[in-house]
Protein backbone atom coordinates (compact mmCIF):
# COMPACT_ATOMS: atom_id res chain seq x y z
CA UNK A 1 0.00 0.00 0.00
CA UNK A 2 1.60 3.31 -0.75
CA UNK A 3 0.57 6.98 -0.02
CA UNK A 4 -1.32 7.73 -3.84
CA UNK A 5 -3.02 4.30 -2.25
CA UNK A 6 -5.05 5.66 0.76
CA UNK A 7 -4.94 9.37 -0.19
CA UNK A 8 -8.19 9.52 -1.10
CA UNK A 9 -9.76 7.19 1.29
CA UNK A 10 -7.33 9.06 4.28
CA UNK A 11 -8.74 12.56 2.53
CA UNK A 12 -12.50 11.26 2.90
CA UNK A 13 -11.98 10.48 7.01
CA UNK A 14 -10.31 14.04 7.70
CA UNK A 15 -13.01 16.00 6.02
CA UNK A 16 -16.09 13.82 7.60
CA UNK A 17 -13.98 14.74 10.92
CA UNK A 18 -13.39 18.33 9.74
CA UNK A 19 -16.38 19.01 8.18
CA UNK A 20 -14.34 20.28 5.25
CA UNK A 21 -15.08 19.58 1.47
CA UNK A 22 -12.63 16.71 0.13
CA UNK A 23 -12.07 18.44 -2.77
CA UNK A 24 -10.78 21.52 -0.81
CA UNK A 25 -8.03 18.81 0.87
CA UNK A 26 -4.84 18.56 -0.54
CA UNK A 27 -1.74 16.46 0.61
CA UNK A 28 0.09 19.84 1.31
CA UNK A 29 -2.84 20.68 3.73
CA UNK A 30 -1.34 21.69 6.73
CA UNK A 31 -3.93 19.55 9.63
CA UNK A 32 -3.87 23.16 11.46
CA UNK A 33 -3.49 26.03 9.39
CA UNK A 34 -5.53 24.81 6.67
CA UNK A 35 -7.75 22.63 8.20
CA UNK A 36 -8.12 24.34 11.01
CA UNK A 37 -7.87 21.04 13.33
CA UNK A 38 -6.65 22.06 16.80
CA UNK A 39 -4.44 19.11 18.07
CA UNK A 40 -5.16 19.30 21.95
CA UNK A 41 -8.97 18.84 21.04
CA UNK A 42 -9.43 17.23 17.71
CA UNK A 43 -7.01 15.37 16.52
CA UNK A 44 -7.36 12.50 18.67
CA UNK A 45 -11.05 12.02 17.72
CA UNK A 46 -9.31 12.53 14.32
CA UNK A 47 -6.67 9.38 15.08
CA UNK A 48 -9.42 7.83 16.30
CA UNK A 49 -11.09 7.43 12.76
CA UNK A 50 -7.89 6.93 10.71
CA UNK A 51 -7.24 4.19 13.11
CA UNK A 52 -10.37 2.43 12.87
CA UNK A 53 -10.60 3.27 8.72
CA UNK A 54 -7.13 1.72 8.40
CA UNK A 55 -6.84 -1.13 11.20
CA UNK A 56 -4.16 0.55 12.78
CA UNK A 57 -3.16 2.03 15.62
CA UNK A 58 -1.02 4.99 15.50
CA UNK A 59 0.32 6.25 18.51
CA UNK A 60 -1.60 9.69 19.12
CA UNK A 61 2.32 11.26 20.36
CA UNK A 62 4.13 10.32 17.78
CA UNK A 63 1.52 11.11 15.40
CA UNK A 64 0.98 14.68 16.76
CA UNK A 65 4.44 15.57 16.67
CA UNK A 66 5.64 14.07 13.06
CA UNK A 67 2.06 14.43 11.42
CA UNK A 68 2.11 18.72 10.29
CA UNK A 69 0.51 17.91 6.71
CA UNK A 70 -1.92 15.49 4.90
CA UNK A 71 0.85 13.63 3.00
CA UNK A 72 2.80 13.26 6.68
CA UNK A 73 -0.48 11.61 7.73
CA UNK A 74 -0.40 9.82 4.99
CA UNK A 75 3.38 8.19 5.68
CA UNK A 76 2.52 6.99 9.16
CA UNK A 77 -0.39 5.28 8.28
CA UNK A 78 1.70 3.65 5.18
CA UNK A 79 3.98 2.53 7.68
CA UNK A 80 1.92 1.42 10.44
CA UNK A 81 -0.08 -0.79 8.09
CA UNK A 82 3.48 -2.21 6.70
CA UNK A 83 4.15 -2.99 10.30
CA UNK A 84 1.05 -4.56 10.74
Amino acid sequence: MTKTDIMPQLIDVIATVTGNDPEQISPESHLEEDLGIVLDQDFNRLLAKINAEFSIELNPGLASSQAETISDLATLVVEETELG
